[in-house]
């Protein structure tokens, strides 16, 4: 049985994260997750952005009922799914039935979450605006940058973030100050 425990790397700190060697991080994404050399117990180490890269392939957020949490506060850029959230997300999907036919890496492991949580969508766990947590300010901060005033709310379709998965798979890993520079594709 996968375990849900990875966290950030404590010496080196996020984006960089590590979980064990039962993780199902390490499970679905062998080729990029790397071990930590010297670690005992083995210690594997990761990008923590695709983890909440894969989270939000397989959550659902179309709960309107839960205005106090709405998504319109959340920002693209500027906020990241916590641990927490990432775990249970993944939990519920593998519990349900999710599974990678063929795990190589994380763009293979969403491109089988999008297939499999539509016809699966009552089964995902729905995601709030508590789900989520700040990422590390930017120096300097780019106030006009389209992505700090885009909220999550507005990628959703149907109560899914599938046009946010895509757009990830493009734009890259948001958490990294040169993903965000004027010459990246996130322009």
């Amino acid at each position: 049985m996968a375990a849900f425990r990875a966290y950030d790397d404590p010496q080196h700190g996020a984006p960089l994260a590590l979980c064990a060697h039962d993780d199902f991080i390490r499970l679905l994404a062998p080729s990029e997750v790397t071990q930590v050399a010297g670690s005992v117990p083995p210690s594997y180490s990761f990008h923590r952005h695709d983890c909440c890269w894969l989270a939000l392939s397989i959550a659902v957020c179309d709960d309107a009922a839960l205005l106090d949490q709405s998504l319109d506060a959340v920002f693209l850029g500027a906020h990241t799914l916590s641990w927490a959230a990432m775990h249970s997300i993944l939990h519920a999907a593998v519990t349900a039935g999710f599974s990678v036919p063929v795990p190589t890496d994380f763009s293979t492991a969403v491109k089988a979450a999008l297939v499999w949580s539509l016809p699966n969508r009552h089964l995902l766990r729905r995601i709030t605006a508590a789900d989520f947590e700040s990422l590390p300010a930017l120096s300097p901060a780019l106030a006009a940058a389209w992505w700090l005033t885009t909220s999550i709310a507005a990628w959703q379709v149907d109560g899914c973030l599938h046009p946010l998965c895509q757009a990830l798979g493009f734009i890259g890993r948001f958490w990294d100050a040169p993903s965000r520079d004027l010459r990246s594709r996130f322009h």
